[in-house]
C-alpha cells in the first residue's frame, strides 16, 4: 500500500474503536442486567445506546472535518 494510504488508515482506526465501544459496553450492560433481573424493561438501555451512538458519530464527524480544513489550510499555504 501506498504511505498515503497508511497515513489516512492511522488515523481512522481509533475513531472505528470508538465508535464500537459503547456498543460492546452497552452489551455487556444488558447482558449483566438480564442476568441479574431477568424480568426487566431493557428500553432504557436501548435509548442510551441511541444517543451515546449519536454522540459518538457527531463527535468523530467533527473531529475528521477539523483534520480535514487544518490538512486544506496547510496545503493552500504550501501551494503559496
Amino acid at each position: 500500500m501506498t504511505s498515503t494510504f497508511t497515513r489516512t488508515r492511522r488515523p481512522l482506526v481509533r475513531p472505528l474503536l470508538l465508535a464500537l465501544a459503547p456498543v460492546v459496553l452497552i452489551m455487556i450492560a444488558t447482558a449483566a442486567v438480564r442476568a441479574a433481573y431477568p424480568g426487566i424493561d431493557l428500553t432504557t438501555v436501548i435509548w442510551l445506546l441511541v444517543w451515546t451512538k449519536l454522540f459518538i458519530v457527531t463527535v468523530v464527524v467533527w473531529r475528521f472535518a477539523w483534520q480535514l480544513y487544518r490538512q486544506e489550510v496547510a496545503r493552500s499555504l504550501n501551494d503559496e
